[in-house]
């Protein structure tokens, strides 16, 4: 493991910032089309750590989630996860999404598992394509993957794959809000590869001509 700090000044963090909030945007119109309700998105908060803190910084470790993975390759590696809390608000979420009846059973189905996958595709492939655009960059998602565990447990394990590249973890968090739903799912996590991050970074610059 190479033992390298990432630091950023404020400038290269707001680009990154606002890289990340373009991908969001995006990811929240094609949300608003599947359920036809405005989708408000948050301002992208990034975090920037050491691999051992993150799983103590995302949340209650304890906490039993579902996430819905997609690797990210291309020019800007990385990983997209889609994180949903097992309670009301991610069944009325479902329920938005496919009509089904909403369920008070304690874990999710498989039905519940693939709308969600399926809806963690359609929101990463509009959120990445719109990057690729943007940075004119090639950047593709592989198949999303569902795992339901401890919220420590599967953030532990991505971070087990960053480690193996880098001590420093870079992760972007934006949340979604479905306009007159109690529905604040998911929470949308990008992990970036530090390695891509002067990548991003050199793209932005020729973007702008910088």
């Amino acid at each position: 493991m190479e033992n390298n700090e990432v630091m950023f000044n404020e400038y290269e963090l707001d680009q990154i910032k606002e890289v990340i909030n373009i991908g969001a945007s995006h990811s929240s119109t094609a949300l608003s089309q599947l359920v036809n309700k405005k989708v408000i998105i948050s301002v992208p908060e990034i975090t920037i750590d050491k691999v051992e803190n993150i799983s103590n910084i995302i949340g209650d470790n304890e906490k039993v989630v579902t996430a819905i993975l997609l690797n990210v390759l291309g020019d800007a590696p990385g990983n997209i996860v889609f994180m949903f809390t097992h309670d009301d608000a991610t069944r009325n979420f479902i329920k938005l999404i496919s009509n089904k009846e909403e369920s008070k059973a304690q874990y999710l189905d498989e039905f519940d598992l693939s709308i969600l996958k399926e809806t963690g595709n359609i929101l990463a492939g509009a959120s990445l394509n719109a990057l690729s655009v943007f940075l004119g960059a090639s950047i593709i998602q592989s198949v999303s993957e569902s795992i339901t565990d401890m919220l420590g447990s599967i953030v532990n394990t991505i971070m087990g794959e960053i480690g193996q590249r880098s001590s420093t973890a870079i992760i972007c968090r934006v949340t979604f809000e479905i306009e007159g739903e109690d529905v604040k799912n998911p929470e949308l996590y990008y992990f970036i590869d530090p390695k891509a991050t002067g990548k991003i970074l050199e793209m932005i610059k020729k973007k702008l001509g910088a």
